[in-house]
């Protein structure tokens, strides 16, 4: 039942994650050749976050069941106790906090220097791959239009291409040439034969297109100026590519040594502990959070316990930012969430044996009555 919840959710949100990507993509963000590389490093990094509530779903999920077809009280006659109970269900929570802390103390971190790696080289897009041929494109923060009739099997050439860009002029006691009034608004538009993309040795990225025409002037003018050139140079926006953050992408090992005051360490570390803290944690609250009468069904305490779970989750990413900005002491950090949770963990798992033990007492008052009766 866990795996089966699992894999639900990590549909739901590798779905997400593939529409969000997609729209990158589609602006020119990101190139189309990573996205399902992108996504398929975001699997281990969401398991770790969804195996806790798949392990707290699944239990709620049995275990209200077998209480609502008295299977629980079978096996409570048959010997066994709400402890061994407990302990049995803590053999596989103990087992899925583990692979937890594989993911999230080890492999995740190298996942995500891997995936910025892809951000800032592969992900950092030519713009000649991203533009779909015969479909016009705007260039971001460049009020400008870009059009390709055809691309290179490889798409590191472009053929016949056509841009249209805005431009302000400003003239500084010229005459301004065409006729065109000081500080106007003008166009520009490039036609070329060919065009690929070069990087030059500072980094930057400029659009070389070759063989073509420039057109300048004032849009419902016939004054035009067209220039002839074999190369002309366009200088191209650097891209906002969002990265994960240095400790983000550092090993735990890393983190361990990290400085006293680095406190965007600390937050990361207790982050990395708390994932698989949390599916011990869960488990233990959900094994009496999941006692249900038989007539109420077993799904009468669902809602309760997802309520608490989002509550729980909620708190940790609002600790999480607390430690990260520095708004409460390290030491206190994530731990009070934690200790939350099991305090509610203990008290409702304190009442369910208490009302068990009241429930016995009772019935048991009620047989010696009827026996006395009985024998009257």
């Amino acid at each position: 039942m866990m795996a089966v919840v699992t894999i639900i959710v990590l549909l739901v949100f590798l779905c997400n994650e593939f529409v969000h990507y997609l729209s990158q993509a589609a602006d020119g963000l990101l190139a189309g050749g990573v996205v399902l590389q992108l996504l398929l490093l975001e699997v281990p990094v969401l398991l770790a976050l969804l195996l806790p509530l798949g392990l707290y779903l699944g239990i709620l999920l049995v275990h209200g069941r077998l209480h609502a077809d008295n299977e629980m009280t079978i096996l409570a006659a048959s010997g066994v106790s709400r402890g061994q109970l407990l302990w049995a269900t803590m053999k596989l929570a103990f087992v899925v906090a583990a692979i937890v802390a594989v993911l999230t103390l080890w492999f995740n971190p190298n996942i995500m220097a891997g995936r910025d790696h892809i951000f800032k080289h592969d992900g950092k897009a030519a713009l000649l791959k991203t533009i779909i041929p015969g479909r016009f494109r705007a260039i971001p923060k460049q009020h400008a239009v870009f059009y390709v009739k055809g691309l290179s099997q490889k798409s590191h050439a472009a053929d016949d291409i056509f841009m249209a860009r805005e431009i302000l002029v400003q003239h500084r006691g010229k005459k301004p040439p065409l006729n065109v009034k000081a500080n106007a608004a003008t166009w520009q538009m490039l036609v070329a034969n060919k065009a690929y993309q070069q990087v030059l040795a500072n980094g930057e990225d400029m659009l070389v297109l070759q063989n073509g025409y420039r057109y300048f002037g004032k849009p419902g003018s016939a004054k035009f100026r067209i220039i002839h050139f074999q190369k002309y140079f366009i200088h191209l926006p650097k891209r906002k590519i969002v990265t994960a953050h240095d400790s983000d992408a550092k090993s735990t090992w890393q983190l361990l040594h990290a400085k006293a005051n680095d406190i965007r360490a600390e937050s990361v570390l207790q982050w990395r502990i708390s994932v698989p803290l949390s599916v011990l944690l869960l488990a233990f609250l959900a094994v009496p959070l999941a006692r249900v009468n038989p007539r109420q069904g077993k799904f009468a305490k669902f809602v309760p316990a997802i309520l608490i779970y989002i509550v729980y989750a909620n708190l940790l990413f609002v600790a999480r930012s607390w430690v990260k900005y520095d708004e409460i002491p390290a030491w206190i950090g994530m731990w009070w969430v934690h200790g939350t949770l099991l305090i509610l963990a203990i008290i409702i798992w304190t009442l369910d044996s208490k009302l068990d033990f009241w429930k016995k007492q009772f019935k048991t008052r009620i047989a010696s009555r009827r026996l006395v009766k009985n024998n009257k």
